[in-house]
């Protein structure tokens, strides 16, 4: 199940349930959790950490459809960000960070073989994809 932010209703109806959840991070957030890994951790200590024994996280989603944006060159320093605290946490391999786009970032999409990120987007992509 995918929730688009960390919606307490939301958690708290999910606790046991063993539905694997993909938890988004608001755009507006990103900047604050790319440069600062204090900002990330307090994100992770607010919104996932008091839930990690009870509901079955699967991904942290950064964003939603943010690239191409105002957001879109934070994107990839708030995942490593994230990631860190998985890392130390020992969560990398139960739970995976990764971002939300939209078909838009294609500058070419038919026919599939042939597609290619559009020009506003490639770089941040290639930041991504390298991560």
């Amino acid at each position: 199940m995918r929730l688009f932010d960390p919606n307490p209703s939301a958690l708290q109806a999910l606790i046991g349930s063993q539905i694997h959840v993909s938890l988004g991070v608001r755009n507006q957030y990103i900047p604050s959790i790319a440069l600062s890994q204090d900002a990330a951790k307090s994100w992770f200590a607010t919104n996932l950490e008091p839930y990690l024994n009870d509901i079955v996280f699967s991904y942290i989603t950064v964003g939603n459809e943010a690239i191409p944006g105002d957001y879109a060159s934070n994107i990839a320093s708030a995942m490593q960000n994230l990631q860190n605290i998985l890392n130390a946490g020992n969560l990398a391999s139960t739970t995976k960070v990764t971002t939300v786009v939209s078909t838009g970032i294609l500058g070419t999409s038919y026919p599939p073989s042939s597609s290619a990120f559009s020009l506003e987007a490639h770089d941040d992509l290639i930041k991504i994809l390298g991560f």
